[in-house]
């Protein structure tokens, strides 16, 4: 008993005199040890970083008064002034560092040369893993370093902060931008900061307020104009061509599990008065009044998952989805979602006011449901599964706004531009010209067209679930957008209603008016087939099936051959390209017997040839028509450079 009571006694001794000397000596520790990361950080990344003054107050706070930054090229990356910095004193104990505050008197950072500190890294790490260039990539993701820049965030956001006097300066051959702060301030887990962002010669002010939560982990953020104005989103018009701004922006994180090998954290952001435009998007400027999005986000080292309770809210329209990015031996993808039965109106009032005039005023009652399923192994783009349905239930059009579908069924006049210019009016009446009744138009010219065009035309409702997935799957394998999925009815909504601009916005209304076309069976297949051979384009100011039977073959719609009526469905696509199709004696090139024998193939399983016109059909056309003075002018006038002359 003595001898535990005299060993305590020592061991007690001993952690005093420990203590005394680490106190005594802590300032010149904690430089060796900041000299030790400082040559471990400056051989990494290439760099010279500076510490000037570097003091231990207490036990757990350091204070250096100058930290800087340099290039290898000598220019100055980072420059902070008095900063401190107070470290937790339990994780100290156990040697953790986890900063319960900090704060600078300033900061300077200029992004000029960060992108070749990174540069270089990334060529010092190529050079020294050559040895291992033929180790296989496994994939996957690395849960590990996420989960430790997670927690690094974690622990700055959840500390007090004071933070003076911040410029971050960005230069490059587009724009300068500056983004200043007098303060960013944190205590007890109230943030408030005031941004200012001069882009150019315009600076637009943010007013930033949130909460921080050590305890679960959570984080809060709103940002708005100090005056409640709109708030524009700088750096995208410049490098994206989008212009954007809101009134409030909220956003929340919640973390509810981090390890080494898995993440799981919950999150919401809402915002106001949305104002969105962009060429791809639509001609004109998008207002969203409210829109949220609301996700659960798991990742391990194979998975990356946005989970059921995940959605989009934009106005009124709100739709639940679980996305999925996975990888075992390749990388695949899911998503899945479903509105649910939702009142119709719902729908039609959410959609950006203003942009979809064709719709505009429609009156509308009873509910639809919007169905997405989804899923691709993008090593095997052949894979990809798609299905999408909007179904309507009790649903009726009370009546049209701007734009009176039941028209259709009626005396129509096609009104077609080119180039922004009025070229001519096509009146779809018996008495015109140009106008034929589908009866008076060769059934081998429907049938290639919609083999060609749309094999599943007479089958489905405007949208053709497998010919979309299959130009999806196309477009994957090329990386490219090589092919478009619309259907007969799509394109003749394009032709008739909505400028040729490609934007999602047109996408979204044409897709509508499709859908209301069909589902309510306000134009029967038939006459939206008449229509459409009336009025397409087939050549340059060349539409319809009468005129290109002229053009071409000096020939009325009804007499077209089984082969002229293949090569007048070819050129859909690109009608004024059709001359590419050619060779320089006039016969159609080798690759058009591949498209011959694939359209006439598909007619002859429907029934629509017979064994002996597949049989006898010669994949070649005589162009008989006033086509052969364009193709002579075109050559005269030296619009094609490749130096080929046709002899027609």
């Amino acid at each position: 008993m003595n001898f535990l009571k005299r060993f305590i006694q020592i061991f007690a001794a001993f952690l005093v005199i420990v203590a005394v000397l680490v106190y005594s000596f802590k300032t010149p520790i904690a430089r060796f040890v900041s000299r030790k990361i400082i040559d471990k950080v400056e051989k990494r990344f290439n760099i010279k970083l500076t510490i000037n003054k570097l003091n231990v107050k207490g036990l757990r706070t350091i204070s250096i008064s100058e930290l800087l930054v340099k290039s290898k090229f000598g220019s100055q990356v980072l420059k902070a002034n008095n900063i401190e910095v107070k470290l937790a004193f339990k994780e100290l104990l156990s040697l953790k560092v986890n900063p319960t505050y900090f704060a600078f008197d300033s900061l300077k950072v200029s992004t000029q040369n960060i992108s070749q500190i990174f540069q270089q890294k990334t060529s010092i790490t190529n050079i020294s893993n050559t040895s291992q260039a033929e180790t296989p990539n496994k994939g996957g993701f690395n849960v590990s370093a996420t989960s430790k820049i997670f927690r690094a965030l974690l622990g700055v956001s959840t500390a007090n902060y004071n933070l003076k006097n911040i410029l971050v300066v960005h230069t490059d051959s587009l724009q300068q931008l500056k983004i200043t702060s007098p303060s960013i301030r944190s205590y007890n887990g109230n943030l408030v900061a005031e941004v200012l962002v001069s882009e150019d010669s315009l600076t637009y002010k943010y007013n930033i307020s949130g909460t921080t939560n050590k305890q679960n982990g959570s984080l809060s953020v709103n940002i708005h104009h100090p005056t409640g104005q709109q708030v524009k989103i700088p750096v995208f018009e410049k490098l994206l061509g989008l212009t954007s701004s809101f009134e409030i922006l909220k956003l929340s994180f919640y973390t509810k599990h981090i390890t080494n090998d898995s993440i799981y954290f919950s999150g919401s952001s809402s915002i106001k008065k949305l104002f969105v435009n962009h060429q791809y998007l639509s001609e004109s400027e998008i207002l969203i009044d409210s829109g949220e999005f609301h996700f659960g986000l798991a990742i391990a080292n194979s998975l990356i998952k946005l989970d059921t309770i995940s959605f989009v809210k934009i106005n009124k329209l709100k739709f639940p989805f679980s996305m999925a990015i996975a990888y075992d031996t390749s990388y695949k993808a899911s998503i899945a979602g479903s509105t649910g039965n939702i009142d119709a109106k719902n729908l039609f009032q959410s959609l950006p006011k203003g942009l979809l005039s064709t719709l505009e005023g429609i009156m509308i009652d009873g509910q639809v449901r919007f169905d997405l399923q989804s899923e691709i192994d993008f090593s095997q783009p052949d894979s990809l599964q798609f299905f999408a349905s909007l179904t309507p239930i009790d649903f009726r059009i009370i009546s049209y706004g701007n734009t009176n579908f039941n028209l259709l069924n009626d005396t129509l006049v096609h009104t077609v531009y080119v180039n922004d210019t009025l070229n001519k009016d096509i009146c779809l009446k018996p008495e015109s010209k140009y106008f034929k009744p589908i009866d008076s138009i060769s059934p081998h010219l429907k049938n290639a067209v919609i083999v060609a065009e749309d094999g599943g035309f007479y089958h489905h409702k405007g949208f053709d679930a497998e010919g979309f997935r299959y130009a999806l799957a196309q477009n994957i394998k090329q990386k490219r957008m090589a092919r478009g999925g619309s259907t007969i009815t799509m394109q003749l909504v394009k032709n008739l209603y909505l400028n040729q601009s490609k934007n999602l916005i047109r996408k979204a209304e044409e897709s509508l008016i499709v859908w209301l076309i069909e589902t309510q069976r306000i134009v029967e297949k038939n006459r939206i087939l008449e229509i459409y051979l009336n009025i397409i384009e087939w050549g340059p100011c060349i539409n319809g099936a009468t005129e290109a039977s002229e053009f071409y073959f000096n020939e009325e719609p009804d007499m077209l051959k089984l082969n002229e009526a293949i090569f007048l469905a070819s050129i859909i696509p690109k009608p004024n390209l059709f001359y590419q199709s050619f060779d320089s004696v006039g016969n159609l090139k080798p690759f058009m017997a591949d498209y011959y024998n694939f359209v006439a193939g598909k007619m002859l399983e429907r029934e629509m040839i017979t064994q002996g016109d597949f049989d006898s059909l010669v994949p070649n056309v005589k162009l008989k028509g006033r086509v052969n003075e364009y193709l002579l002018q075109l050559n005269s006038d030296s619009i094609r450079q490749d130096s080929v002359l046709y002899n027609f």
